[in-house]
């Protein structure tokens, strides 16, 4: 989970950096095994994370491609592959261990909202963004973007919808009510426009009940987005005038950008970061229709960009930087991802589960809607959240799987064709 919610980088050897969460996962990934006394290894997990490997190789080695950050970048694979099997082994341990690590993260996701809140009204500093990098989180005099524990604002955003979803499909009233305000309120102060798009998601698909019928969970829905649109106008209009000018100069950037990436208004110029991420993928399409076979391999899309367009930053799409990482297989990467979520989560009609498994099922698929939404946007290629949905989703298929009564103690349910046992 911190590794989640925190972003301290202490120094880098060679092209492998070295993080605080790295170092701490180190110690208490290993000790976390030796308290449950067990490992299970789910055979999805291995295949993707081999398919990820070879995405990553192909390039380097079978064409000219840069090889530099090659073997650090196959290593961050494997450890977070190494996490993954480590939470996939907590996650199974019984049936409440799923919503256990959803309220843990609604309790981080509440001290980190409180603590973007903070930031933006200048009472707290932004303990891990960079001096040189304080300007950029400026929003107007008095205000700057909330980070949390993080960098990046966007990414501070991310862990707060996810926390959103599970607060909206695991807590009741009135706790729901007053911790959805509180996480709305911390992606607000974050003034991350994909964190308040996808906020707005979730908020709506959300509604409706899951047990109601078709019709009453389409008028959930249709009310739930009439309420998100007016509580945006109201917040919209008490605002002061210099939040207006800067929420209107973003939404133009925003706009101006959608339009660039659809072909539209082309010789518009602006230097906003939406129009520029129009650029990046432009650029990157481009890219990877020149390596479509076997891709750029890791960390060698953004030199390519820069010597496009000169923006020497990454595709900030998680998609496409899948595509120019490793081609053909980058996409076999891709396919492979959402075939496994969407198994996982039809794996247990929601008519015939249990009140609190139907309630998992809800948080974990809005998890992976989330995270699928926000990867438009987002690179998480390099980071540790990209095996998160996936793991709690096979966690969920497990758990959720009829019960075996001639099952030894020391066994889980079946994943897939592979029996995962512990030991």
């Amino acid at each position: 989970m911190a590794a989640q919610f925190v972003d301290v980088t202490l120094g880098s050897a060679g092209s492998f950096v070295i993080s605080a969460q790295k170092l701490v996962a180190i110690l208490i990934l290993p000790l976390g095994v030796v308290l449950m006394r067990r490992l299970v290894v789910p055979g999805a997990l291995v295949a993707l994370s081999a398919i990820i490997v070879l995405a990553f190789c192909a390039g380097p080695l079978l064409s000219d491609t840069p090889k530099a950050t090659l073997f650090a970048s196959v290593l961050a694979i494997l450890l977070n592959l190494a996490s993954a099997i480590v939470l996939y082994s907590a996650l199974t341990r019984d049936r409440a261990a799923i919503g256990l690590f959803a309220w843990v993260w609604i309790a981080a996701s509440a001290v980190t909202a409180a603590v973007c809140l903070g930031q933006m009204l200048g009472a707290l500093p932004l303990y891990t963004v960079t001096e040189e990098a304080l300007s950029r989180r400026d929003v107007v005099a008095g205000l700057r973007r909330g980070t949390g524990f993080k960098f990046d604002p966007n990414f501070a955003a991310m862990m707060l919808v996810v926390g959103l979803g599970f607060v909206r499909t695991l807590v009741r009233p009135p706790a729901r009510w007053l911790l959805s305000l509180l996480l709305i309120v911390g992606i607000i102060c974050t003034f991350s426009r994909m964190g308040l798009i996808v906020a707005a998601i979730v908020m709506i698909m959300s509604s409706g009940g899951m047990h109601r019928s078709s019709a009453s969970r389409v008028v959930g829905r249709a009310g739930a987005l009439i309420a998100v649109g007016v509580v945006g106008r109201v917040l919209y209009e008490f605002t002061s005038g210099q939040v207006r000018d800067y929420v209107d100069s973003r939404t133009q950037d925003l706009m101006s950008g959608v339009d660039l990436v659809l072909g539209r208004n082309a010789g518009a110029s602006s230097t906003g970061s939406a129009v520029e991420r129009a650029d990046l993928v432009g650029a990157t399409v481009g890219i990877i229709r020149d390596h479509w076979m076997f891709g750029l391999g890791p960390n060698n899309l953004q030199e390519e960009l820069a010597w496009a367009i000169g923006a020497d930053k990454g595709a900030h799409n998680t998609y496409l930087e899948s595509l120019a990482i490793g081609g053909i297989f980058g996409l076999l990467g891709l396919i492979f991802y959402f075939a496994i979520c969407r198994t996982s989560l039809r794996s247990l009609s929601a008519q015939a589960a249990p009140g609190s498994l139907a309630n998992t099922r809800r948080a974990v698929s809005l998890l992976c809607l989330s995270a699928a939404l926000m990867a438009v946007v987002l690179t998480i290629n390099y980071n540790s959240f990209l095996f998160l949905p996936i793991t709690v989703a096979l966690a969920f298929r497990c758990i959720s799987a009829p019960v075996d009564n001639e099952r030894g103690p020391g066994e889980v349910a079946s994943v897939g064709k592979v029996q995962a046992r512990a030991w």
